[in-house]
């Protein structure tokens, strides 16, 4: 999903926070129109003409370190159900986090590298979903979109699941990590 602010666009990857910043600015007032289909990229964005009106406002989005993402991804489809026709759900679930993680490292290498560099491309201002909150009030102050603080850091958790609860074997571990490298250095990248 992508959103216009006025003096800006956020583009939400998925499992990055993007449902709680949606939530939030949407509470605040500062959305002015939401782009579907949801998850787009920029680029994918700017090419619609229906979003003519979006050209040269400055982007930002937020990054999942890789092993977080899958943690928070296998909570999400064990909590809400897998979808059996997608690549990733279909080859690689399992009950088990670590049969899981193990079988997407193996059948689906680099899984969220290209996505992640897709949703990259064009975009101004990049952080780290670790930094949450900070984050997204540094990005609207730099753009000129005022947010009360206050009112971001009160705002409670949406859409959370018990990632947790998920532990990585070291073998799960070190598969992942190998697997995701690329996806690793963009988030550092955004540190």
């Amino acid at each position: 999903m992508a959103l216009r602010l006025r003096t800006c666009i956020y583009i939400h990857i998925p499992k990055t926070g993007g449902t709680w910043v949606t939530k939030l600015l949407q509470k605040e007032g500062r959305v002015l129109e939401i782009a579907n289909p949801t998850h787009l990229t920029l680029t994918e964005l700017l090419e619609d003409p229906a979003y003519a009106g979006w050209e040269g406002l400055p982007a930002f989005t937020f990054l999942r370190h890789p092993l977080s993402w899958y943690k928070s991804y296998f909570a999400y489809r064990t909590r809400f159900g897998w979808a059996k026709g997608s690549g990733l759900d279909r080859d690689c679930w399992n009950a088990d986090f670590s049969t899981f993680v193990l079988r997407a490292s193996e059948q689906h290498p680099g899984y969220l590298g290209d996505p992640y560099g897709r949703f990259l491309k064009g975009v101004n201002y990049v952080r780290p979903f670790e930094t949450l909150r900070e984050s997204l009030i540094e990005i609207l102050g730099i753009v000129g979109e005022t947010l009360p603080e206050s009112a971001v850091y009160a705002f409670g958790k949406i859409n959370h699941t018990k990632s947790h609860e998920c532990q990585y074997t070291s073998t799960a571990l070190k598969a992942l990590l190998v697997s995701e490298k690329k996806a690793v250095e963009l988030w550092r990248s955004s540190s």
